[in-house]
């Protein structure tokens, strides 16, 4: 099984830095699409991959590729063969943990500025 792991360690403080100064829940999608486009771009230098498509339910800490990566078999190859979909998983876990607080500190928000 080969491993990612030297990738994810290199991105992952990154990420937490940017999730730390995210202000909104676009935001933290953006910076999970961006953390996903980064450790793509190290593994396959070679592919232009479009991660804009990239869904993700926050509410089930869920995340769907699009089939234009699916169907690519050097991709398929090493996400059957690897840590790559923990490693997203594990990425996916800090963006929804930081979608989570934003959202309740809306709500909290929300709930003041109604009583007011």
């Amino acid at each position: 099984m080969k491993s990612f792991t030297a990738y994810e360690k290199e991105l992952s403080k990154n990420l937490r830095d940017r999730l730390s100064k995210t202000e909104n829940i676009d935001d933290v999608r953006r910076e999970f699409k961006i953390v996903i486009l980064k450790l793509l771009d190290k593994i396959f230098p070679e592919n232009d991959f479009d991660i804009s498509r990239v869904t993700v339910d926050y509410e089930n800490a869920a995340f769907q590729l699009p089939e234009e990566i699916l169907d690519n078999n050097a991709f398929m190859e090493i996400w059957k063969g690897s840590d790559l979909p923990e490693i997203i998983k594990r990425f996916l876990t800090e963006a929804w943990h930081r979608y989570i607080h934003i959202k309740k500190n809306h709500e909290k928000t929300n709930l003041k500025i109604k009583n007011h």
